[in-house]
Parts: structure tokens; C-alpha cells; sequence
């Protein structure tokens, strides 16, 4: 009896022994895991402010960009053959990653805050017949000018804050100018794929009077400007190198825009420069709202969007040989 007396004190030692050995092992495993969390959390923070930083250093490089070119060729010329509009290859970082960035003109597409000062007695409405060349509702003009504009009208088929009050989630109208595309996303009646082609040639600038550089602009902008011109004298236009120094220049060329001399120009001052960054796995973009002043060049920026998506301008062409 004595002997196994003994026996199950051993035992029961050796399950003590085993327990404490599990449950160190046990606590050893979950501190391992909280440290590796820890150090991972730490690198892919250092990684997205590294990325950011390089964001911030394409941010100035499109910056100087604009300036030097405004001392060459002073306010009264902007063209795709400059400078800021050339695409650049992806630059490769000390950390291994890469950095894209372009500069497009917004003085290249339709401004839709333009709709304020598009009245009925307006020769062109450039907004409208946007709308018409796209294919696209043209009721979207209505229910822009309603959001925008500072009264509760509703205009024609647009809609006001009754209309937009009466949904699950209730909100109201801007009442002012918008300079960010997303948030005709909240217009009534509005589709993503009327959003998606209506984004590729509008664009949304705090003017409501801006006019479009003939010398950027495409073939799809140039007819909504144009009187009767067809699509190939568009596309044969903006394939050529253009750089009109004057609106009245480029309407002696082209006759056909003569009702649209108001509403051109051959310069521009608002920009968006777009910007990807990748530091080790960390991928980061910025989408920055540029203004350039046209009396004395000063650079100014009006909005950071961290959350645009970036697409790239780059095209890597590969040739598959056979043997």
C-alpha cells in the first residue's frame, strides 16, 4: 500500500510538471504571436508614412513642374507637348518599391459646377450637350443644378431636399459648389454606369464659369464646343500636336467653333496631380487638386484625396516571340 501511495504521488507530480510545462509553452506561444503582431503592425506603419512622404515629394515635383513651366511660357499657352504632361516612368525607391505620378489638366474636360451659369439663353450649354454626346440622361443636368444651386426650386426633372429627405438613410442638397466627383454617387436616379462614362470627360473645379484649353482637350470635349463638326475632324484634331496661343487663333483655324469663343481658352489653371506609392507591401495613392493662379503662377492646393483610386497612364508593351 505504501508503494503505491507513492506511485500516485508521482504521478500526480508528473501531471503538475506537465500542466505548468503546457501552460508555459501556451504563454510563451501567445506572447510570440502578440510580439510578431506588434513588430508587423510597427513595420506596415512605417512603411504607409514612408509612402506618404514620397507621395508628398511627387506633390512638389508636380508643383515646381507647373511654375517653371508658367515662367517659360508664361499665362497665355498650356499645352500636351509641355512638361507636366509627360508620362513619366515609374521611379524606383531605395526601399525597393516604385513611385508613379501624372498631371492631367481639368481646363480638359466639361466643369459641371458650370451648370449655374449655363442659363436657357446661353448659346452652348456645355454640360447638356455633354450629356447628349454620351448617350446619357440628360436629366442629370437638372438633378446637378438642384443639388448645387443655393435655392429649394426644383428645376424641370431635377430634385431638392424633399426628394432626397424621403429615403431610408435621409440627407439634403450640397447648396453649393462640389468639388468632389463622388458625391454625385448621391444624386436621385443615378446609375454607376451613367457615373463611369460621364467621369472620363467631366470633371468637377470651384468655378462655375471655367472654360475648356482647346489645346488638351479630346475629341469627345471638342464636340460639345463644336458646330457640326464631325467626328473625324475632332479625332484628326487632337491627334495632331496642338499649341493655339490665343482662343481667336484657334477659331480662325476652325470656324466651326466660333459660337464657343467664350467658353475656350488656350490655357489652364486648375490641375490633378495623381500619385502611387508602394514601400514594401504598403501600396498608397493621393489624388491632389491643384491651382495655379494666372497673374503671377503661385501654386495652390485645394484638396488631398488619399482614397481616389490611381490608374495608371503607363503602357508596358511586351513582344511574345515564338521560336
Amino acid at each position: 500500500m505504501h508503494y503505491s501511495k507513492q506511485k500516485n504521488q508521482s504521478g500526480l507530480a508528473l501531471v503538475s510538471v506537465l500542466l505548468v510545462i503546457f501552460v508555459l509553452v501556451a504563454v510563451t506561444g501567445r506572447l510570440t504571436s502578440s510580439h510578431n503582431l506588434v513588430v508587423s503592425r510597427h513595420a506596415n506603419t512605417f512603411e504607409h508614412n514612408q509612402a506618404v512622404q514620397y507621395l508628398f515629394g511627387a506633390e512638389s515635383m508636380a508643383k515646381e513642374a507647373l511654375y517653371n513651366d508658367y515662367l517659360t511660357t508664361g499665362s497665355k499657352i498650356d499645352h500636351l507637348g509641355e512638361i507636366w504632361a509627360s508620362n513619366i516612368m515609374p521611379f524606383e525607391l531605395d526601399e525597393g518599391g516604385l513611385l508613379e505620378i501624372h498631371v492631367n489638366d481639368l481646363n480638359a474636360c466639361v466643369n459641371l459646377n458650370n451648370v449655374l451659369s449655363e442659363t436657357s439663353k446661353e448659346s452652348i450649354k456645355t454640360v447638356n450637350k455633354l450629356l447628349l454626346t454620351l448617350g446619357l440622361p440628360t436629366e442629370i443636368e437638372d438633378l446637378w443644378r438642384d443639388w448645387i444651386d443655393k435655392d429649394s426650386e426644383v428645376k424641370s426633372l431635377g430634385a431638392e431636399d424633399m426628394d432626397y429627405a424621403s429615403n431610408q438613410i435621409p440627407y439634403r442638397t450640397a447648396n453649393r459648389i462640389v468639388i468632389n466627383f463622388s458625391e454625385l454617387m448621391l444624386l436621385k436616379s443615378i446609375s454607376a454606369e451613367n457615373l463611369s462614362v460621364l467621369s472620363r470627360y467631366a470633371c468637377l473645379v470651384p468655378d462655375s464659369n471655367s472654360r475648356i484649353n482647346v489645346n488638351t482637350a479630346p475629341a469627345e470635349v471638342l464636340q460639345v464646343l463644336s458646330e457640326n463638326a464631325s467626328v473625324s475632324e475632332l479625332v484628326t484634331l487632337t491627334e495632331t500636336q496642338r499649341a493655339f496661343e490665343s482662343p481667336e487663333q484657334f477659331v480662325q483655324s476652325f470656324p466651326k467653333f466660333q459660337k464657343a469663343l467664350g467658353k475656350i481658352t488656350t490655357s489652364s489653371m486648375y490641375f490633378e496631380m495623381s500619385a502611387q506609392a508602394k514601400v514594401g507591401n504598403t501600396l498608397v495613392s493621393l489624388s491632389s487638386l491643384i491651382y495655379r493662379n494666372p497673374k503671377d503662377g503661385k501654386i495652390s492646393i485645394l484638396k488631398r484625396d488619399f482614397g481616389k483610386l490611381f490608374t495608371s497612364k503607363i503602357e508596358i508593351e511586351t513582344e511574345i516571340q515564338s521560336i
